[in-house]
């Protein structure tokens, strides 16, 4: 799969601290057991942290999934983001996830903001300080 990644966005943040907020689409391998190999797509991710200040670098990210079985949504640290309270934000399905327990690290040039691009901290910085309480809640409860 040939992706457009963020090589005109590279051009224009230098700073990778600028990211970190913004809700974008990255690349993801995953495992075809049709064709029994592996293939990639693009999922929306939420940028949480930065490995250096410039680009390129690691980026740690949550995914943002549809959860199709309700069992499977983690009423503790799956964040839904609904057309209902984040107008602004097109996300293909509705309500999405926001899975802040399945924490990611990616590399920046798997960035694609060609499709999805929110800077979620600026439009709704409340809703952004609600999932970092999480995620710190989260950690503080695998760390012990």
């Amino acid at each position: 799969m040939n992706l457009k990644t963020n090589q005109s966005t590279q051009h224009l943040i230098t700073n990778a601290q600028e990211l970190i907020g913004k809700m974008c689409d990255s690349r993801y391998a995953y495992f075809d057991p049709r064709t029994q190999s592996y293939k990639y797509k693009l999922r929306p991710v939420l940028i949480i942290g930065v490995e250096k200040e410039k680009l390129p670098c690691d980026i740690t990210v949550f995914p943002i999934s549809k959860v199709s079985k309700q069992e499977n949504i983690n009423k503790e640290y799956d964040y839904p983001i609904t057309q209902e309270n984040h107008k602004k934000i097109k996300l293909k399905y509705d309500p999405s996830y926001v899975r802040i327990h399945k924490i990611s690290t990616i590399h920046s040039n798997d960035l694609s903001f060609d499709y999805t691009n929110y800077n979620l901290s600026e439009e709704y910085p409340e809703t952004m300080s609600e999932i970092l309480k999480k995620y710190r809640d989260f950690t503080s409860s695998i760390t012990g």
